[in-house]
Order: C-alpha cells, then structure tokens, then sequence
C-alpha cells in the first residue's frame, strides 16, 4: 500500500522529495533495512501470492511463478530507495504461502489453516524464486523469514498458523 501510494499518488518531484527524505544517508533520514511483503500483506489492496491457482488446483512446479504484480509499482519505489541508498538491506516476509500449499486452500488466516505437509519443499523452492526474482530486478534480499506473525490466524487478510515446532522442522529441512 505504501508503494502504490508513493508510485501513483505523488508526482516525480514529489515522489524524489519523499524517497530523499526517508532514505538518503545525509540529507535524510537514512532508512537502511526494508521488510518487504512476499506476496500481499494486512494492508495490501489485494490478496495475492506470487503463484496464486484457481481453487482445487495446484502448481508444485512453481510454473505460475511471477512476481509481474510488484513490477508495476513496488519494485519502481524499491530501486528508488537503494538508488538513493545503495546500503540498504531488504527482508522478505510472507503473510502466507498460496492458497493450494494451505490445509485450509485459503489465503486468509483463519480459514486457510497452516501449510500443508505435502507442500514444505515447493514453499522453500518458492521462497528461492521470490528472491531469485527479485535479483533479477537489481533488488538483493538480504534475509526472509517463513512466515509473518506465524500463531496470527487473521479473518480479514492473508496470514496462516505455524507452529514453532513446524517453523523448526521447515527451516531446518527444507
């Protein structure tokens, strides 16, 4: 929501004026680590993930792959602030894996259960191409974590249930 805000509500002047004042080192206030949403988050304009299938389907070859969403204004906004601050550090957070990878086949917290057991090493290959894709654009992630909020099972917005146990067992595996 920030990045749309800033792409498509404020002029070029405006926008440099903004990014200059969050981000340069000297002139301003020198913001140097980002946490980036991997896929929509609570205040995203939309639910999505970068493989997002039609219900009772899935993609276990991540050939649905795209990150063509971010390209329109996030990643515009993202160069920016590393152009203005080669230092920065980017982190990437997923609210939730897509839907198919989720017991429950629901974004959404509540409903969409925790990430199935089946689907731990396409979600570690997802989080490969997020920031594999994310290079390709002149953006380096520095770090990702597996899930945003992991006991917050939300009813409004993307989120899903993981246990430390499970956290644990994915990191450690996959």
């Amino acid at each position: 929501s920030s990045a749309w805000l800033i792409y498509n509500k404020l002029n070029a002047s405006q926008r440099q004026t903004l990014m200059t004042n969050l981000f340069d080192p000297t002139q301003g206030a020198g913001l140097s680590y980002i946490r980036e949403p991997i896929g929509s988050g609570d205040f995203a304009l939309s639910n999505y993930t970068y493989d997002d299938m039609p219900a009772a389907q899935t993609d276990y070859n991540l050939n649905n792959f795209s990150i063509n969403h971010d390209i329109a204004y996030i990643i515009p906004v993202l160069k920016q602030a590393l152009q203005i601050n080669p230092n920065i550090k980017f982190m990437g957070t997923p609210w939730s894996p897509p839907a198919w990878m989720k017991t429950g086949d629901s974004l959404l917290g509540q409903s969409g259960g925790t990430l199935a057991a089946n689907a731990y090493v396409v979600y570690a290959n997802y989080l490969v191409k997020y920031i594999q894709a994310y290079k390709t654009q002149g953006l380096p992630i520095d770090a990702i974590t597996v899930q945003n909020e992991p006991l917050n099972a939300p009813t409004g917005y993307p989120g899903m249930l993981l246990s430390a146990t499970d956290e644990a067992n994915f990191i450690d595996n996959n």
